[in-house]
Formats: structure tokens, C-alpha cells, sequence
């Protein structure tokens, strides 16, 4: 894959500022779990500046996951995050995010800049999406703030074990797999991970053909 073809994530936490001392200390631990394990070989490490803000670069076929991840991580303590994506080139790759230069960086920083709060947002500067892919990313934002703590914590897991079986689940969680799979049911987490699938194949199919 080209090195120009990379998709920036920035975001921030939707009112953060109500939160309490607690409530915030376990928002901020939760957001850099989830960007460490993030974070890709080769590639500047994800970065939290302006006390809740923060930036990743990843390969772009993973975007989307890694946002779903984000979404989920932060959801799943009770608090909500804005998203705002930009696939394209990075002309300066630099070892931190803060010294890289590109378009790909600029458009992120500027769509998170008009964005609304608890929604997520795509520009695809290498092949525009489509209305069609507009409209189920904005549905997709809709159903995610729709779910509880409990719910995204669940299908967070589902999705960072890779999908497991649910009595793996059921384990990991130490409930019965009844629950599990009512909560990943009320999640629709099939829907959310064709979400994902696709979007992950459409770039790469994009990039293979380039």
C-alpha cells in the first residue's frame, strides 16, 4: 500500500468538561488504552493534546474499525466522542503526528472543527464516497450513540477478540451466554460489523486498483 494512501481519526470528548473528577480520570484511561493498542508498527504514535482531543494515523483499509473501537471504548464508560476521518496522502510522515504535514491531517482537523456533537464524519480525498456510503455512515453514528455502556462494552470486546464465539464471551465477562447474546443482538452488532467489512474492502479494492 502507498504511504499516501493513510486515514486520519481525530477527535474529542463531547462535553467533558461537566464531568467530574472520576468520571473524567476513567474517560482519559479509556482513550489511551484503546489508541495504544491502536497504534501501528512504522506508523507516528496516536496523540491526545488539549487535555480530551486526540489524533491516529492507520492504514486506511482499518479506519473504520479503529473508529468503531474508539466509538465503542468511550460509549461503553458512559461518555460520548465525536470522530472525524480523512483518507488521503500524508506528503510529510514525520515520527510524531505533530510534526507530519498533509492533506489527509488538515481535512480531519478541519471537518472535526464543524462538526455536531457524539457523531462521526468521512472524507475520502483519494475516491469521494457516495451518497449511499454517506447516508449508512451517518445511520451507523445514529445507532451508535443509541447504545448503553453495557451494550458497546460488549461488542467492543467482540470486535477487539476478533470475533469470538459468544460463550467466549459469556467467560470473558463472567455472565451467561444468554446475556451476551441478547446484548449483542440489542447492539445489531452483525449489522455494525458489515458496516465495517465493507468499508474495509472498498478501500482496499480502491487501493488495488490505483
Amino acid at each position: 500500500m502507498q504511504q499516501g494512501d493513510l486515514t486520519v481519526i481525530s477527535g474529542d470528548i463531547v462535553r467533558s468538561a461537566k464531568l467530574d473528577a472520576n468520571g473524567y480520570q476513567a474517560v482519559m484511561q479509556q482513550l489511551s488504552r484503546t489508541l495504544a493498542a491502536l497504534n501501528q508498527a512504522g506508523l507516528p504514535a496516536a496523540e491526545i493534546f488539549r487535555g480530551d482531543s486526540f489524533q491516529l494515523i492507520c492504514q486506511s483499509p482499518l479506519a473504520i474499525r479503529y473508529a468503531l473501537q474508539l466509538k465503542l471504548a468511550i460509549t461503553a464508560t458512559g461518555s460520548a466522542v465525536r470522530l472525524s476521518i480523512a483518507r488521503g496522502p500524508i506528503e510529510q510522515l514525520a515520527d510524531t503526528l505533530a510534526q507530519s504535514r498533509g492533506a489527509a491531517l488538515t481535512a480531519a482537523g478541519h471537518q472535526l472543527d464543524h462538526m455536531r456533537d457524539d457523531l462521526w464524519q468521512m472524507q475520502d480525498l483519494l475516491q469521494p464516497l457516495t451518497k449511499a456510503e454517506q447516508l449508512l455512515l451517518q445511520s451507523s453514528a445514529i445507532h451508535l450513540t443509541k447504545l448503553t455502556a453495557r451494550q458497546a462494552a460488549v461488542l467492543l470486546a467482540y470486535m477487539q477478540q476478533h470475533q469470538p464465539s459468544h460463550q467466549q464471551l459469556a467467560d470473558y465477562f463472567a455472565v451467561s451466554r444468554v446475556n451476551i447474546t441478547n446484548l449483542l443482538k440489542q447492539a445489531q452488532y452483525d449489522l455494525i460489523c458489515a458496516v465495517e467489512q465493507y468499508f474495509a474492502t472498498r478501500i482496499s479494492d480502491v487501493t488495488e486498483h490505483q
